[in-house]
């Protein structure tokens, strides 16, 4: 029987390193490829060419990716001292111990993309402290038994690789200043190479880091540069980035402030009619995205019909806007939007420490006004930072699961989240009643949350409802019935008739259906304007969005003090047509009534007829949008401008 083939020093250490890195390009293909099969539903369309274009421009991102993990690994395997046991098993831990989290954190990438459209990043991490976003991590870990075998058979796979090739590195040095030679060029080819594939493959003075946009150097859409890039790159290209802050800077301060103001007024532009002093009610759909929506999307993902029939009925009733996006991509995302005016682009907003300030948004605009603002939401106080930010825009007083349980007690929590929604809807119906015995008007904001993952229903309506679709269609049509009960008890109080209701969903939430899984659709959302006391019945196809609700409302309400916001009236008459923004992957997508456009900060490098197209279709640009340029530049440009001084009240430009 031969002895095994042992390859002596200096040169076997160098090859079961690379053998070692070859490993890893392996498992974190098997992500990348994991992650394709858990989002089929948005990818379907690609052909396998294409895919495998991608995947191969994946590669360079994953490289990126192996760099960063392994800097104590690959200097630990090239130093030129003796091999001992002690030595060999520390190697291990830093070549297992880093991987294996970043191999985790990429297939919890591949279930947590359906929710937020986008890889996971340093913010998303931040709000980790927030139980609730920690509980949904946890739950995708948990549930996702595939995922966590794939992770087992990865980590075993990678232990295998260290084990068998071990034999090549425990060797005593033969000739010590050979291997010092050896050892030094190896450090010298390695720096040089991952040099230059941290700067994009380029050596070039003029080149910078690889970043998370770059992606769109192969492709224009937003799908399939998530496919391109890959975690742990995205967590750890923002991390280098600290705080995140936007420096966007394309003309003079007073040019983008002409462009742009961000000081409001009232227009008195409306066709809506109020009587004096509504109420105001606000309220936030959990998840309750338009792609579910019958009316807004034709969609018959549930039982041959949408999710929501209710709000779909209600639509019809209503002043209802069906071009509407959101600003950001997660639930924290849409206070600062509908509240503030204030969008979400690379970050969180409320995960910004330049979030800290005050704030003259619509909460404390409209108790300067005479109303009584006040807030609901089924979770804990704690729960997305949302009693927080609504104590400094001026909530006088918030409804959450503790005040909930001491009045009704605990049987009602989901375990999970909060209290259920058809619970939680009787709860607000009666301090409602309470609020309004008071002679003030209200200004209310409720936050529902049962129409989320992990997608359950109360047990005694499980029979109710069944499958959709989706795992979220059953949840939303749950929601939906909460809401129809809500408003059949509170249509024969007295303060009814006369309460303005603004209803609409904090984000969307995917879809199996092609045209939602592209912009602008993908982040299309309700929203609805309904007033009892008057004829408000229109369809009002101009784009709307999450951060003009707050300057419209003051419009309607006839607001004579100057406000701020990035957003406008909705019947504001503007020099330039009325554009929406939002933001994912590293792309501003920035739609207009006729067409929708992608920006990636440098550059516009699509547009897009998106009206009455089976699919967005990519047209040429023209002369005319160069005007449309120069004013969305201007909006980032002062987004930058007031992040930087924390300056959120009208008067700076």
């Amino acid at each position: 029987m031969k002895p095994p083939l042992i390859i002596r020093q200096p040169y076997g250490r160098f090859i079961s390193f690379v053998l070692r890195i070859c490993a890893l390009y392996a498992a974190f293909f098997l992500v990348r490829l994991f992650f394709i099969a858990c989002n089929t539903d948005t990818l379907e369309n690609l052909s396998y060419s294409r895919v495998l274009f991608l995947l191969s421009r994946g590669m360079f991102f994953d490289t990126v990716s192996i760099v960063y993990l392994n800097i104590f690994f690959v200097l630990f395997s090239l130093m030129p001292v003796y091999r001992t046991i002690l030595q060999d098993r520390l190697l291990m831990v830093a070549y297992l111990i880093p991987n294996g989290a970043g191999l985790l954190l990429s297939i919890c990438d591949a279930y947590y993309y359906p929710y937020s459209k986008s890889r996971i990043t340093l913010t998303d991490f931040i709000m980790v402290k927030d139980s609730s976003i920690s509980n949904l991590f946890l739950d995708i870990l948990i549930e996702s038994r595939l995922g966590i075998l794939l992770f087992a058979f990865l980590l075993f796979f990678l232990f295998l690789v260290y084990r068998c090739t071990r034999f090549l590195w425990l060797q005593r040095i033969e000739n010590s200043s050979r291997d010092l030679v050896l050892s030094l060029s190896a450090v010298l080819l390695t720096a040089v190479l991952s040099v230059y594939f941290l700067r994009g493959r380029s050596f070039s003075a003029g080149s910078t880091p690889l970043s998370m946009n770059d992606a769109f150097m192969y492709t224009n859409e937003p799908l399939e540069a998530s496919i391109i890039l890959s975690n742990p790159f995205c967590l750890i290209r923002t991390i280098r980035k600290g705080a995140g802050l936007p420096a966007h800077r394309f003309f003079s301060d007073k040019t983008a402030s002409d462009l742009y103001p961000t000081t409001g007024m009232q227009h008195k532009n409306a066709p809506l009619q109020l009587k004096e002093k509504p109420n105001v009610m606000l309220i936030i759909l959990e998840s309750f995205g338009a792609a579910h929506s019958h009316a807004l999307s034709s969609s018959s993902a549930y039982n041959g019909q949408g999710c929501m029939p209710f709000l779909d009925s209600l639509m019809t009733k209503s002043y209802n806007f069906t071009n509407a996006y959101q600003n950001g991509r997660r639930s924290v995302d849409a206070l600062p939007a509908i509240w503030n005016s204030i969008p979400s682009f690379s970050h969180h907003f409320l995960s910004l420490p330049n979030s800290i300030a005050s704030y003259e948004g619509l909460p404390l605009m409209m108790k300067r006004m005479g109303y009584r603002p006040v807030f609901f939401h089924g979770s804990v106080r704690e729960s997305m930072g949302f009693v927080s930010f609504g104590e400094i825009n001026g909530i006088e007083d918030f409804f959450m699961r503790e005040d909930y349980e001491k009045i009704l007690g605990p049987d009602d929590f989901d375990g999970k989240w909060g209290i259920w929604d058809h619970k939680f809807f009787p709860f607000v119906h009666d301090r409602l009643n309470n609020i309004a015995q008071e002679g003030r008007p209200f200004f209310a904001t409720l936050f529902t949350l049962s129409s989320h993952h992990p997608f359950k229903i109360p047990a005694e309506k499980l029979s109710q409802y069944k499958e959709g679709n989706m795992p979220i269609h059953k949840v939303i049509r749950y929601s939906d019935d909460a809401l129809r009960d809500f408003f059949t008890s509170v249509s024969s109080e007295p303060w009814f008739d006369n309460t303005l209701f603004i209803i609409t969903a904090d984000h969307s939430s995917g879809s199996a259906e092609e045209l939602y899984q592209h912009q602008p659709y993908a982040f299309q959302v309700p929203l609805l304007f309904y007033y009892p006391g008057g004829n408000w019945k229109a369809a009002d196809n101009r784009v709307m969005q999450h951060m003009d609700v707050m300057p419209t409302v003051l419009d309607l309400l006839g607001c004579e003090k100057p406000y701020f916001g990035f957003g406008r009236s909705h019947f504001e008459k503007m020099k330039t047509d009325h554009f929406a923004v939002n933001y994912a992957d590293g792309l501003y997508n920035c739609t207009f009534d006729d067409y929708s456009y992608s920006f990636d900060g440098e550059a516009f490098i699509g547009k897009y007829a998106y009206h009455g197209e089976a699919k967005p279709r990519e047209v040429r640009f023209t002369a005319g949008d160069t005007v449309r340029f120069r004013y969305i530049k201007a909006l980032l440009q002062q987004y930058s401008l007031h992040l930087k001084n924390k300056n959120y009240k009208p008067g700076l430009q």
